[in-house]
């Protein structure tokens, strides 16, 4: 048995007893396997995402694949084995996760059709830059291999951290990250906040001993590990956004609130909170999510894999089943590029898969054409067109 359906066996519960060991066998050979099957085995934790696979026959599968790649196209697979492209989609995307791996060629383009992906293009992956606003208006340009300090903070381009002020007099800041930025910031009493592209934060430069901590997420998306308020003389940590009040003692969580998106998302990682909103109020567990209905005013409660909501903090997109409209919105964040849709029915394309922020728009794409999630693409200027 080849090495590839050794391993999509095992991941389809098809593997027999005698190749058991053969599994073992493929495992051990190299860190590259262990860490794909590692990998993989993260979109197990519910088990929903391999249910629809669980009688998946390799053999005939991988056939179809071997067979569409000798054609002209990039490997499309044909509309009524739609449901089952999700899961090779899922293990290609697993394989720019993780690099290459040896035997994992699902979705590589016929080698007499040229890679699209190698062209020459504007487009950049995101990177660590951000605008710093001081208390008197002046703005400061923050981005990878620049320096900046003052008195009471200090910048290695990558992380902005506020030390002990010189006077304790309050002032605000606003740091705000852009399209196609990331940026991680260290207030002054120890918390760390993460901010995703296209968001801000505003903040004090001091907090006031013994007062609630209060810092506002203005929009965009921001992952938080709350300094302990027994660190604090018994101070509270809150973050607001508009009407909503996150009230926390020590703990960490992310909070997601676009500019134009109908929903704002709170969802616990560790410790506890205590959303408010408008007289609302829902404490939360970890592995639980608030979403706030900006339009309806209501406050529901989810059950949540906390992973997929909090990877983009770790460098990784994680997409689990989620409609292709919305995908488009996170990569056109952080590639700082618009979305089209020529065929309007891809917007409720479903997708699953783990890829590394670190890739190219171009590499994405190709992934996605060559599983037959879209038939072309069309790049012009900071606009791609999805057919």
């Amino acid at each position: 048995m080849k090495k590839r359906d050794i391993l999509f066996k095992k991941l389809t519960s098809q593997l027999q007893d005698q190749e058991e060991e053969a599994f073992q066998q493929w495992l051990q050979k190299s860190e590259e396997n262990s860490q794909l099957y590692e990998s993989l085995t993260l979109l197990q934790k519910e088990k929903k995402e391999f249910k629809a696979y669980q009688h998946l026959d390799v053999d005939k599968a991988w056939k179809k694949v071997q067979t569409k790649s000798k054609s002209k196209n990039h490997l499309p697979l044909k509309q009524k084995v739609k449901k089952k492209s999700t899961f090779w989609m899922m293990v290609a995307c697993i394989a720019l996760l993780v690099g290459s791996v040896t035997g994992l060629s699902l979705f590589t383009a016929s080698s007499t059709t040229p890679i699209e992906a190698n062209k020459p293009t504007s487009i950049q992956t995101g990177s660590d830059k951000a605008v710093l606003t001081l208390a008197d208006g002046t703005q400061v340009t923050l981005q990878k291999g620049k320096q900046y300090q003052t008195q009471s903070l200090q910048c290695n381009g990558e992380q902005l951290v506020y030390k002990e002020p010189v006077k304790d007099q309050v002032q605000f800041n606003y740091l705000t990250v852009p399209r196609g930025g990331q940026f991680l910031v260290q207030l002054e009493d120890g918390t760390k906040v993460w901010l995703n592209s296209e968001t801000q934060l505003k903040y004090p430069t001091v907090f006031v001993p013994g007062q609630t901590r209060q810092v506002s997420l203005v929009y965009g998306e921001a992952y938080f590990d709350v300094s302990p308020s027994e660190n604090h003389n018994g101070a509270a940590f809150v973050v607001a956004h508009k009407q909503q009040l996150i009230k926390v003692l020590g703990t960490e969580f992310n909070v997601k609130a676009y500019k134009g998106e109908a929903y704002v998302y709170t969802t616990l990682v560790e410790g506890s909170v205590k959303v408010n909103i408008q007289e609302k109020e829902k404490v939360l567990i970890p592995n639980q999510q608030a979403v706030w209905s900006l339009q309806d005013k209501t406050l529901e409660m989810a059950t949540v894999a906390v992973e997929p909501e909090i990877s983009w903090k770790q460098g990784i997109f994680h997409f689990e089943g989620s409609q292709l409209q919305d995908i488009m919105k996170v990569l056109g964040r952080w590639y700082d590029v618009d979305f089209e849709f020529e065929n309007q029915k891809l917007k409720e394309t479903k997708f699953v898969g783990l890829i590394k922020k670190s890739y190219q728009i171009e590499e994405i794409l190709m992934l996605m054409k060559s599983a037959d999630i879209i038939t072309e693409y069309k790049i012009n200027k900071r606009t791609i067109v999805l057919k």
